[in-house]
C-alpha cells in the first residue's frame, strides 16, 4: 500500500503522462486535450446547458445570464444524493497548458474511502517499484484497463458497484478517479463537448459519491418514519437521516463511514440517567445489560441484531451496526431502544 503523498504524486505523474501523450501526438477527439485557445465555446455551451436542462441542473454563467458565444463556467447538477460540479481546470505541463474537464461531489454521508482509479500501464513499473500492490474488482474489463489503489479495499469496493465500473471502462477509459477521503474528483483531459460522454462523468461521480444511500433509502419505507435528505452547503455535509416514532421518543437513524463500508447508527435520546453499558449482540444474546430492562418476550428481537453494538451512554441509547441493516433490522432496533428506554414496559413500539 502507498501512503498518501504517495498516491497524490503517482496520480499526477499517471495523469500527466496522459495528457502530454496527447499533447505530443496531437490526435484524439475532444478528449485529448487541446490547447487552451482551441476549445469551441459556442458548440461546448450548447452541450453543458442542454446537459443542465436535461438533469434538472443549474449552469453557472459568467455574468450571471446567457450570452452567446461564451460557455458555462460550471455546472451543478444532483446525481443520485450527490450534489456534483462540473467544470473546466487548467494543468500545466511543462509548458503546455491543457483543459481537463473535472467533476467532483463530496461524499453523501459526509466520508468515504481514499482511493485513485488509473488507467492500467501508464507508469505500472513505477507503480510496483513502489511496492504497491493491484486491487480487483468484479469487472473483467475495468480490471484490464484499470489500476486501483488505496488503504481499504472493502471500503473503496462498497463505493463502485458494478454498474459504475462499466460506466467507466465502457465510456472514460482514458479517466482519473481519485477520492481524499471527503471528495471525488474524476478528470479528463480534453474540454468534453460529447453529452453521452458527460452524462457517463456525472453518473461515476454521484454514484461512487453517494455510497450508502441506496442502501439507506430502501429504510425510508419503514412504518411511522420520517426521512430527511442529504444536504451540501459549501463544504458542510449533512448525512441522510431517519426518524423513527417510538412510545418512548423519536429515534435517529444515521449513516457514518467506517472502515470496510458504510455503517448505521440509530440513536433515541432518554429523559433520565440509565446504567451505562456496552455490549455486542452474539446470537442472540447480550451479556451486560442491566437485569429489569427487557422483559422475556423481548429477547426475540435480539436475533435480528446479531453483531451490533449496544450502547448506553449519558442521555442516550444507540444501536450501532458494521453495516447498513434490513428493515425489519433497523425495526427491530428501534423496538429494542424503546424497551430499553422504558424498563420492562411492553405496549407496542410503534404509534
Amino acid at each position: 500500500m502507498l501512503p498518501r503523498m504517495g498516491l497524490v504524486l503517482v496520480g499526477t505523474l499517471v495523469f500527466a503522462a496522459v495528457v502530454i501523450s496527447f499533447a505530443v501526438s496531437g490526435k484524439g477527439d475532444a478528449a485529448s486535450a487541446p490547447p487552451v485557445r482551441r476549445v469551441p465555446a459556442d458548440r461546448r455551451g450548447f452541450v453543458w446547458r442542454a446537459l443542465a436542462r436535461e438533469r434538472g441542473g443549474i449552469s453557472n454563467e459568467p455574468s450571471g445570464k446567457v450570452v452567446p458565444g461564451v460557455s458555462p463556467e460550471s455546472l451543478d447538477i444532483t446525481v443520485e444524493q450527490a450534489h456534483v460540479h462540473l467544470d473546466l481546470a487548467t494543468r500545466m505541463f511543462g509548458d503546455t497548458k491543457v483543459y481537463v474537464t473535472r467533476a467532483q461531489a463530496r461524499y453523501v454521508i459526509g466520508a468515504g474511502p481514499t482511493f485513485e482509479v488509473v488507467p492500467v500501464g501508464l507508469l505500472t513499473g513505477l507503480l510496483r517499484n513502489m511496492g504497491a500492490q493491484d486491487e480487483l474488482f468484479g469487472d473483467a474489463r475495468f480490471n484490464s484497463l484499470f489500476v486501483v489503489r488505496g488503504r481499504d479495499f472493502r471500503g473503496t469496493q462498497s463505493a463502485w458497484a458494478a454498474a459504475t465500473q462499466r460506466t467507466l471502462a465502457e465510456r472514460l477509459p482514458p479517466a482519473t478517479v481519485s477520492s481524499d477521503g471527503t471528495r471525488v474528483t474524476l478528470e479528463i483531459a480534453g474540454a468534453l463537448e460529447d453529452a453521452p460522454r458527460l452524462h457517463a462523468v456525472l453518473d461515476v461521480v454521484g454514484a461512487v459519491a453517494s455510497v450508502g444511500a441506496a442502501a439507506f433509502q430502501a429504510l425510508t419505507a419503514l412504518p411511522n418514519s420520517t426521512a430527511t435528505p442529504a444536504s451540501v452547503t459549501g463544504s458542510s455535509v449533512r448525512p441522510p437521516q431517519l426518524r423513527i416514532t417510538t412510545d418512548h421518543g423519536d429515534a435517529t437513524a444515521s449513516l457514518h463511514w467506517k472502515k470496510g463500508g458504510p455503517c448505521l447508527w440509530l440513536t433515541l435520546p432518554t429523559g433520565k440517567e440509565l446504567p451505562p453499558f456496552r455490549v455486542i449482540v452474539r446470537k442472540g444474546k447480550t451479556e451486560g445489560i442491566p437485569p429489569g430492562r427487557l422483559g422475556s418476550d423481548s429477547r426475540h428481537l435480539l436475533d435480528a441484531l446479531d453483531g451490533a453494538l449496544l450502547l448506553s451512554e449519558a442521555g442516550k441509547l444507540d444501536v450501532q451496526w458494521l453495516g447498513i441493516p434490513t428493515p425489519e433490522g433497523l425495526r427491530a432496533g428501534a423496538q429494542l431502544l424503546s424497551e430499553l428506554a422504558g424498563g420492562t414496559h411492553r405496549v407496542g413500539v410503534f404509534r
